[in-house]
Parts: structure tokens; C-alpha cells; sequence
């Protein structure tokens, strides 16, 4: 296996590295390509800094701490105009949390096929390896995040590596702010960009231990002195302003870059530019040198030198070529991908649902500072007073006793002292706000069952459930978007990168759970073993999903498991209809596992007409009110007197 599709050759790498020697032509063009890629994008890119610091704010509620200062030395309440009224937090939260659902929140969540029935083992075996990787490098909080920054920022940004020493893929969120796309291409269309970049900071440790870096010395040739703070590293070399530096860094008070030494090497870092790029390698490398070296290890070239080809190149400072090889992965593409929850096909870089929701954000922020605002100053009289009666210095010094002046005792204070009445005029911003709130609900979907609260009193149950169900069914679509836009594409990339990289023969790891849940598939290889000679000329489909599914399959749940009880409970009925083909169904619809363990053996009588059976589970007491589907499919089985089968996966 060549360099250019996963085994780097050291041979290979070193002919590279010594024709982008740091004095050479092909270096400065290297150079000048990456840069010029980086500058393009940046242009783009930077004109949603200042938006995405306001949504940043609204999500963080962030509080601006010169504002605060200059409050408190007014002596006004520091909620005046920092309060944040957490709207956005808790809408983004609900529609991530129904996303992730949808998406994540289902065993498996993804199903391949094999299209040559005779391989579907194989790409069974395959399939609970890549899904065992994602359980163990928590999928969970890499999906949250991943849909997290996609409402947030309108781009949720990940990449997806192979880690060798886990033997597992490895998925990183990206953050937008150093992130560098080819902005002359739809940002949910990979496939065509001609590049990709991200920008990092790396300290001179972390340059040594990747084997793929090399010129490292003449980093500091370049620049005798080391990138030591995050305003050198971040704000100047990345073309951020520091007005504009994220706000997100400013509310967890991090400042992950500075270095008490400014020269000194083990503490200083390096500003990283990384970038794939889609070059035509004659254009740039000699390639009969290239060539002559796979032929002296008895090797063939195996990809064509003059037609497109992705590489990975890397500059350090800004100045100094670092790495220059052939993308290592065999799907040969772009290990990026994007998700954005409103993109129309048209729009460069389309918002996120938080900037959407940012007019009206505002708008209850400001309703509600304005009624704290009201109520303190009705809180706190302000007074009106004669200084010619009144000695002032008791009022100022906060004294329990104000004293007449002499001339003035016994004469009363009624003329002396006047109290301003403040007049009630925010006491409609609650209800107010309560307006601006229902129009949040329809913009983002998240209704207030979706955000976990529960039936008000006036609403029938059958009400509740139709708004949830509304709201779902928009989330839906969003989810089914993302699954379109890349979730089935990163899929792919994991599934590809796990091909490539697997050793002859593995041991497929499974959690106990999967063990649970999978067995069914492979009941008689302890351990599961796949090798590579399986899955030769294998040709493999990712079952499609519709989000929007899980409603229509709920529904006809419902329905079959209405005709099952209405067949079971009569005995005309049941010698018309096949009871167990009919729970085969039932328990495909509702991908029942370890249905087993829940019933009762023996089974009881089949109920009499008319009669709906209480199932004891495990021995147990009838069970009554809400059941799982599992529960529910018991009671059917042992109501039928049949097993049911085992789930389809």
C-alpha cells in the first residue's frame, strides 16, 4: 500500500521532504499556495466574527466586566443592562437534544448492507466494530457538540482522523473562528472544494513527536523568536482583530497561549496553518525522482501524477514548510464536513438558528432589565429635601436619625422631606415578553414540551402531544438535513478508514451491552473474528434514514399491536390470522432485543374475549398503566402463547 493511500513509506516521505527543502523553489510556492489559500478564505470567514461574538454572548450570558465596573461606580444595580435572559441557551439546548435524539440516540445508528447477500456477515461484523469505536470514544458528547456549534454558529465543523495507537477512528470539532474553507464553493459541498484549512497553535513538543513534520529547525531560522502569546498567536497571525476575538475564550477566562518565556523553546508555541488541498502533484513535484524510488523498492506508483490529487501541506510561523504529503486515506476525500440547520442552497455562509433568534433576544433582555431597573428605583425612594432645615450630612452618612437644623426643631418635617413616587410603567413587560416568546417557539420549534415542561392545565393530553408532535416533525426535517448534509458521509469515512487500517484479522469489539443486543447475529463465534479476505470485493450500502420515520413507525406500531390484541382476544379471528408472523413484525418494527428474558414460561391462558391480559414480568406483580414496547410485546407474546423472534438489525 502506497503513501497515498494510508501505509506512509519512509522513502517516499524523505524524497518529498528533500525537494521542499526550506531554500528550495518548490518551498516557496508551497509557500505561497497555502498562504494564498489561507488569506482567500479569511476574507470570507472574518466577516462573521462580530455576529458570532453577539450570539456568543446571548448563549454564554456573557457580562461585559467594564460595564459592570462602570455600573457599580454609579452605585446602579449591575443587572441594569447585563442581564441576559437565557432564551437562546435553552432553545439551542432543546433542538440539539431532539437532533441527537433522532439521530444518535438509537442502537445502531447506522445499518450497513452488504449488496452481495453472501458478504452480509462480513459487513455485519463491520458494521459493530465501527459502532463499538463510537461508543468507546464517546459519540455522545462528539455529536452534542458537533450539532451544538451547527445551531450556534450555523456551521458545525468536524473532522475525522485514524488514531493508531487506539486502532479506532478519531472525530474532532472543529472551531469556526480558525477554521478556512474555499469560500468559492457551497460550504455544504466538500466534494468541491479545491482546499481546506485550519489554523492551530502547537508548541514545539507536539511538533517533534509527529513523524510526518520536518524543517523544524529552520522554524527558528525564520523567526529567531518564539510565538509566546495568544494576542501574537491568535489575533495578529490569524487576521483577527482583538475586538473581535471570541467571546466564548473571554467567559471561561481562558488564555491558553501565553508563556511566561517568551524565548523559551519548551514553553513558547507555533502558529500551525493546515491545509488539504486538491493539486495536479506534476505541477509541482518532480516526479521521475518519485517514480524512479518506487521502482528501486519494486513498487508501482498508484495514482496517476497528472490529474487532481488531495494533499495535506502544513507552514509553521507563516514561513516555513512542514509537511507536504499525499492524503493518507483511501476514500480520498476531504476529512471535513459540515453541518448548518438553514442553509438554502444559495447563501456562502448561512446563520445559525442563535443569530436567527438574536432580534428577539434582545428585545426580552431588554424588557427585563428595564422592569429590574423599575423596580429597584421604586425600591429605593429618592427624596427631596430643604438643606436649609435638614442637616444633609446624616443623609449622606446613612445615619438612622436625621436631625432638624436648630432654628427648625419643633416645627414638623412635612415641608422638609419629599418622596419622588416612581411610577409602575414596566408592569406589562412580563406579559409583554411572554409575546416575544411565542414567537421564539415557532421560529426554532422548540416548544415548551420540547424543552422539558410539562402539560399545562388547561391542555388536554391529546393537545400536548399534538404540539410535541409539530415540533418534533420540524426537528425532523432539520435532522434529516443533517443527515443528508454529512452524517452519512462521515459514516462512510469511518467505515473506509476502518477498512484501510484494520490489522489481516481482528477480534470485533463489542460493549456488554452490544454483546446483549447483537448476539442474535452471531451466535456461534466466540470470539467474532473478521478478516480483510472478507470483505475483498465487497460493495457496501448505508441503509438510508428518514428522521421523520420514527413518527410514521410509531404510529403503525400502534396500529399492529391495536390488531394483534383485537385478533387474540378473539377466537374466530385467531384461525384466520398467523399470530407469530404477526409478532415477527411487531417486534421488527419495534427492534425489541433480550425479549426473552421478560417473559413468562410457561405462558398464561390466552385471554377470553373481550379481556386485555396484565403480564408479571420475571415473576413479578401485574404491571399496569404506560409500558415499553418491549413490556407490551411481552404481554402479546404470552397473551399468543408464542416466542417471539429474534429482531432484524
Amino acid at each position: 500500500m502506497l503513501s497515498a493511500f494510508g501505509d506512509q513509506s519512509n522513502n517516499f516521505d524523505a524524497v518529498i521532504q528533500k525537494q521542499v527543502g526550506s531554500r528550495s523553489t518548490l518551498h516557496r510556492k508551497i509557500l505561497d499556495l497555502v498562504n494564498g489559500f489561507m488569506a482567500l478564505s479569511r476574507q470570507e470567514m472574518s466577516k462573521r466574527d462580530t455576529r458570532w461574538n453577539k450570539v456568543e454572548r446571548h448563549y454564554w450570558l456573557q457580562v461585559d466586566e467594564k460595564e459592570l465596573a462602570e455600573l457599580e461606580k454609579r452605585n446602579l444595580p449591575t443587572f441594569d443592562k447585563s442581564i441576559i435572559i437565557p432564551v437562546t441557551n435553552y432553545h439551542i439546548g432543546a433542538r440539539v437534544s431532539n437532533i441527537q435524539r433522532l439521530l444518535v440516540d438509537r442502537s445502531p445508528i447506522f445499518t450497513l448492507r452488504a449488496r452481495d447477500s453472501s458478504k452480509d456477515i462480513a459487513v455485519k461484523k463491520l458494521q459493530v466494530e465501527v459502532e463499538y469505536q463510537n461508543q468507546v470514544n464517546g459519540v455522545v458528547e462528539f455529536t452534542h457538540n458537533w450539532f451544538t456549534n451547527a445551531e450556534l454558529y450555523g456551521l458545525g465543523i468536524r473532522k475525522t482522523l485514524w488514531d493508531f495507537e487506539t486502532g479506532a477512528n478519531d472525530n474532532f470539532v472543529c472551531d469556526p473562528y480558525y477554521f478556512f474553507p474555499d469560500t468559492r464553493q457551497s460550504i455544504v459541498e466538500p466534494r468541491r472544494w479545491e482546499f481546506c484549512g485550519f489554523g492551530y497553535v502547537r508548541s514545539w513538543n507536539q511538533l517533534r513527536e509527529q513523524p510526518y513534520y520536518f524543517n523544524l529547525d529552520d522554524i527558528r531560522k525564520a523567526q529567531p523568536k518564539f510565538i509566546s502569546t495568544w494576542e501574537l498567536a491568535g489575533d495578529r497571525a490569524f487576521g483577527i482583530s482583538g475586538n473581535t476575538r471570541s467571546v466564548r475564550d473571554a467567559v471561561f477566562s481562558q488564555s491558553r497561549y501565553t508563556s511566561s518565556k517568551a524565548g523559551d523553546r519548551d514553553r513558547g508555541v507555533f502558529l500551525v496553518h493546515e491545509v488539504y488541498a486538491r493539486i495536479i502533484p506534476t505541477d509541482y513535484f518532480e516526479m521521475a525522482e518519485i517514480e524512479q524510488m518506487f521502482e528501486e523498492n519494486g513498487e508501482d506508483l498508484d495514482f496517476d501524477p497528472e490529474m487532481p490529487q488531495i494533499w495535506v501541506f502544513a507552514i509553521a510561523n507563516g514561513n516555513t514548510v512542514i509537511r507536504a504529503q499525499p492524503l493518507p486515506f483511501a476514500h480520498n476525500m476531504i476529512p471535513v464536513g459540515i453541518l448548518t440547520p438553514h442553509h438554502d442552497g444559495l447563501s456562502l455562509l448561512p446563520p445559525g438558528t442563535a443569530e436567527l433568534m438574536a432580534p428577539i433576544q434582545e428585545i426580552c433582555s431588554w424588557l427585563a432589565s428595564a422592569r429590574m431597573h423599575n423596580v429597584f428605583k421604586m425600591i429605593n425612594e429618592r427624596l427631596i429635601i430643604d438643606q436649609a432645615r435638614i442637616n444633609t450630612a446624616d443623609l449622606e452618612n446613612n445615619l438612622n436619625i436625621i436631625r432638624l437644623k436648630d432654628q427648625y426643631a419643633g416645627s414638623g418635617v412635612t415641608n422638609a422631606v419629599f418622596a419622588i413616587e416612581i411610577p409602575n410603567v414596566t408592569q406589562t413587560h412580563w406579559s409583554d415578553m411572554q409575546v416575544f416568546l411565542g414567537q421564539l417557539e415557532r421560529l426554532t420549534a422548540a416548544t415548551e414540551p420540547m424543552q422539558g415542561v410539562g402539560q399545562k392545565k388547561e391542555q388536554t393530553l391529546g393537545e400536548f402531544e399534538s404540539i410535541f408532535g409539530q415540533a418534533l416533525g420540524r426537528i425532523a426535517d432539520v435532522a434529516k438535513r443533517y443527515w443528508a448534509q454529512d452524517f452519512q458521509r462521515w459514516i462512510t469515512q469511518m467505515i473506509a478508514n476502518t477498512m484501510q487500517y484494520m490489522d489481516e484479522e481482528i477480534i470485533v469489539r463489542m460493549t456488554p451491552d452490544m454483546e446483549r443486543d447483537f448476539a442474535f447475529l452471531f451466535p456461534d463465534q466466540k470470539p467474532l473474528i473478521l478478516s480483510r479476505e472478507e470483505l475483498q470485493d465487497v460493495y457496501i450500502d448505508i441503509e438510508p434514514y428518514d428522521p421523520r420515520s420514527m413518527e410514521n413507525r410509531a404510529s403503525e406500531v400502534q396500529a399492529w399491536q391495536q390488531i394483534f390484541q383485537t385478533v387474540a382476544a378473539d377466537p374466530e379471528l385467531r384461525q384466520q390470522f398467523n399470530l407469530q408472523e404477526m409478532l415477527k413484525i411487531i417486534a421488527q418494527k419495534t427492534n425489541v432485543r433480550g425479549l426473552e428474558k421478560v417473559m413468562v414460561v410457561p405462558p398464561p391462558a390466552i385471554p377470553q374475549q373481550g379481556e386485555i391480559p396484565e403480564v408479571p414480568l420475571n415473576g413479578g406483580p401485574p404491571i399496569s398503566g404506560p409500558q415499553s414496547p418491549a413490556m407490551e410485546l411481552a404481554a402479546m407474546v404470552n397473551a399468543a402463547g408464542g416466542q417471539a423472534p429474534p429482531p432484524v438489525l
